[in-house]
């Protein structure tokens, strides 16, 4: 007997990673440069005091063409008729090598000598875009690192080379934080992937179960044999697609239940079917009956009812 397979069964591969990195990590994309844009601005007007208007506007507007080029390969990709593909997933470390790029150059452009609040300031105006990295690119640790370390190391090496002893020591806090940082990305990123794992386990799990279901309706269609099943507990009761043919159904169209299977039954036969299924369920044998079905349209067939009662041990 041959039966249609519709799916293909296949291990997980490299590539069923990466397709799900790119799935995030582009779905995350947007909010992701709503934040660059929303902390840059603020970071900018404030840095505007010490660094000047024209500095922290040039710097601002490097930031927004970065991310206007992220926008715009944002949606080719959404466009893309293989969206999930390497050269996206290339284009987009590029694209977070140019963001961290941009706020590495803040430190550059933009460092307050000699003045620590405003020091301080770009320390936590980095930290917080640190975090939302680590958060955002949890699925890709080189993008993370592609992006945190440029942008705090420009930093530290900006507060040592100030020589005081408070900046010192603030760029070796930042330092120790960049450790951190990518120590935390690396457990993320481990707890991140076992979920892709799990996720596309189950997946394939589903996809198999799915095919042994049709598999065995078709079978069962070719053999008229039907099965169910029947909770004595909760009284739920479930019918294979062959079954609801067998008592005159379509498949699904009814709710079946031991009301529905009992009027199935012929009239002459059904006091030694309920006398049979009593002893089954007394666990004194096994279902075992011949009976009669009638179907809506007066059709009669003759049917072999087999089936064994499981008790629940722990009940």
């Amino acid at each position: 007997m041959s039966v249609p397979n519709n799916h293909i069964i296949t291990d997980i591969t490299e590539s069923d990673y990466r397709s799900e990195q790119i799935k995030v990590l582009y779905a995350g994309l947007p909010s992701s440069i709503a934040v660059n844009q929303i902390v840059g601005g603020v970071f900018a007007w404030l840095m505007a005091d010490t660094s000047g208007q024209h500095l922290s506007l040039l710097w601002y507007l490097i930031l927004t063409a970065v991310m206007s080029v992220r926008v715009v390969i944002w949606y080719l990709q959404s466009k893309s008729r293989n969206p999930f593909g390497e050269f996206w997933f290339k284009l987009f470390r590029i694209t977070v090598t140019g963001s961290g790029a941009v706020w590495a150059l803040a430190s550059l452009l933009l460092f307050p000598e000699n003045n620590i609040p405003y020091q301080a300031f770009i320390a936590f105006a980095l930290a917080g875009m640190t975090a939302g990295a680590i958060a955002a690119l949890a699925m890709d640790i080189y993008s993370i690192l592609l992006f945190i370390i440029p942008s705090l190391l420009s930093l530290i090496v900006h507060l040592v080379a100030e020589g005081s002893r408070i900046t010192i020591t603030m760029g070796s806090m930042t330092a120790f934080f960049l450790l951190f940082s990518v120590i935390i990305a690396r457990r993320l990123n481990r707890n991140f992937m076992e979920n892709v794992r799990l996720r596309i386990a189950l997946h394939e799990r589903e996809i198999r179960i799915s095919d042994i279901a049709a598999r065995l309706n078709e079978a069962q269609r070719l053999a008229h044999v039907g099965s169910f099943d029947w909770n004595l507990v909760t009284g739920e009761l479930k019918w294979s697609d062959e079954h609801f043919r067998l008592w005159g159904y379509e498949p699904g169209k009814i709710i079946p239940d031991y009301e529905v299977f009992r009027k199935g039954v012929h009239p002459d036969d059904i006091g030694r079917l309920e006398e049979v299924l009593q002893k089954a369920l007394a666990g004194e044998q096994y279902y075992n009956c011949f009976h009669r079905v009638v179907k809506a349209d007066g059709t009669i067939l003759h049917i072999h009812g087999r089936g064994e009662v499981i008790f629940d041990p722990g009940k």
